[in-house]
């Protein structure tokens, strides 16, 4: 039917819990490609820069979005004018 095969997670958890180095081994473990990005560390990131990145990732990749929480925290859109949508995200 034309729609690309996807499967998303999220895991949540205090900061070193271990999410980030759980997502490693189990790129590690398939043999696949990481691809990490950190929206919040740009502000100039936006939905067409997001989208191509997701676009220039190799084949089979586990991406990863950190920080996904403070890109709607209502105290850091305050303090930064970050670009990204909530549509554009999804």
């Amino acid at each position: 039917h034309g729609i690309p095969y996807k499967r998303s997670f999220l895991f949540y958890g205090e900061p070193g819990a271990g999410k980030t180095s759980l997502i490693q081994a189990l790129a590690g473990k398939y043999r696949r490609n990481l691809c990490i990005m950190q929206p919040t560390s740009d502000p100039k990131f936006n939905d067409d820069s997001l989208a191509d990145a997701v676009m220039d990732a190799p084949p089979r990749s586990i991406i990863v979005l950190e920080d996904v929480d403070a890109l709607f925290d209502q105290k850091r859109q305050a303090n930064t004018k970050l670009s990204i949508t909530f549509s554009g995200l999804l």
